[in-house]
C-alpha cells in the first residue's frame, strides 16, 4: 500500500491491561496488500502483494522513553511505537506537532470522538465505532478509526485487543490501497495463514528504503535504498503539502544497493518526504532541510 503517512504505519503495542497492540519481539503479521491508482471498481491498474510486519526490538529512546520498531508495512515517518491502557504514540524526533512522545490513537474514545494534533485541526484522529467481526473464525471485537492529514490523505484503521492491527483502508490524491490481515503469530502462537512466513520477510528485506544522510542537511544529503531485482525504480522528492518538488530517479534500474545525491540549494528550509516506488513496492521517509 502506497505512503502511508502514518501514518500509519502505527500499529501495535506494549502488552497491558487493553492489549490492543500485543507487541513482543518476534510478533509477526501477514497482511494481503493491494494499491490502485483509482477505485479499484473502475480503475484498470491495480497491484496485489503479500507482505509482512515484524516487531525487531524494544528500546530506550533519546526521551527515555521504551518503543518498539515495527518493519515490514511502509509506516511512512514512524519507525517506533508503544502505547499505554488510553492511547498509542508515536516517536516524532523532529516534533512536527511540538512533541517527541506524540499520542496518535486514543483507544478509549467515545464514538465520533475527535482528537487534533494541533490548533491548524489538522493531522485528526476519530474513532468511528466499534463493531465485532468474524476474524480466524472466531467472533472479535474490533474498533475502527479515521486519520486525516488534511492534505488528500487519509486512512482508517481497524484494530482488534487480541490480534492489534487487522485492517488498514487509504486514499491519497486519487489513490486507494489496502492492507487485509490472513495471518500472525503473537506470543507464539499462530493464528490464519502464514505458510512461507520467511521466505516474505527475506524478499522485503531486499526492497528497502534507507534514511538520508546527513540529515538535517544544508544543501546537500545522500539518499540509498536496496533493490532485489531490476525494474523500473522512481525516487521522488514532496513538501509538506504532498506536492512533487522534484524527481530524481525515473529509470530501470539493476538489482542491488543505489545512492542518490540530493541538492536542496535551490529549496527552503523545512520538512520534506522521499518517495521510493517499484513495480510492487513503496516507501517513504522524512527528511529536513536546514536554512
Amino acid at each position: 500500500m502506497k505512503t502511508k503517512l502514518l501514518l500509519l504505519t502505527i500499529i501495535f503495542s506494549t502488552i497491558h491491561s487493553q492489549n490492543f497492540f500485543p507487541l513482543k519481539e518476534g510478533n509477526k503479521w501477514i497482511f494481503h496488500s493491494g494499491s490502485c491508482d483509482g477505485s479499484p471498481m473502475f480503475s484498470t491498474n491495480c497491484k496485489y502483494d503479500t507482505i509482512q510486519t515484524n516487531v525487531l526490538k524494544d528500546s530506550l529512546l533519546d526521551n527515555g522513553i521504551k518503543y518498539y520498531k515495527i518493519s515490514g508495512l511502509n509506516f511512512g515517518l514512524y519507525e517506533w511505537l508503544r502505547s499505554d491502557s488510553n492511547w498509542v504514540y508515536v516517536y516524532d524526533p523532529f516534533e512536527e506537532f511540538g512533541k517527541e512522545d506524540l499520542p496518535f490513537l486514543k483507544l478509549n474514545s467515545e464514538p465520533d470522538e475527535e482528537h487534533v494534533f494541533n490548533e491548524d485541526g489538522y493531522p485528526y484522529s476519530q474513532f468511528i465505532r466499534k463493531d465485532t467481526v468474524e476474524i480466524f473464525n472466531e467472533d472479535t471485537e474490533v474498533y475502527r478509526f479515521l486519520y486525516d492529514t488534511g492534505f488528500d490523505f487519509a486512512q482508517e484503521y481497524t484494530l482488534s485487543k487480541k490480534l492489534g492491527f487487522v485492517y488498514i483502508s487509504d486514499t491519497y490524491y486519487g489513490a486507494w490501497g489496502f492492507d487485509r490481515l490472513i495471518g500472525c503469530v503473537i506470543n507464539g502462537k499462530t493464528y490464519g495463514y502464514v505458510t512461507g512466513i520467511e521466505s516474505y520477510q527475506i524478499l522485503h528485506q531486499q526492497f528497502r528504503l534507507h534514511q538520508n544522510y546527513p540529515n538535517p542537511f544544508n544543501p546537500l544529503t545522500k539518499i540509498s535504498f536496496d533493490i532485489p531485482k531490476g525494474e523500473k525504480i522512481s525516487l521522488k522528492i514532496f513538501d509538506i503539502t504532498g506536492r512533487k518538488i522534484i524527481t530524481l530517479v525515473d529509470e530501470y534500474l539493476n538489482p542491488g544497493n543505489h545512492e542518490v545525491d540530493f541538492d536542496a540549494a535551490n529549496f527552503s528550509g523545512g520538512v520534506y518526504f522521499y518517495k521510493l516506488t517499484g513495480e510492487r513496492f513503496s516507501q517513504t521517509k522524512k527528511l529536513v532541510v536546514l536554512k
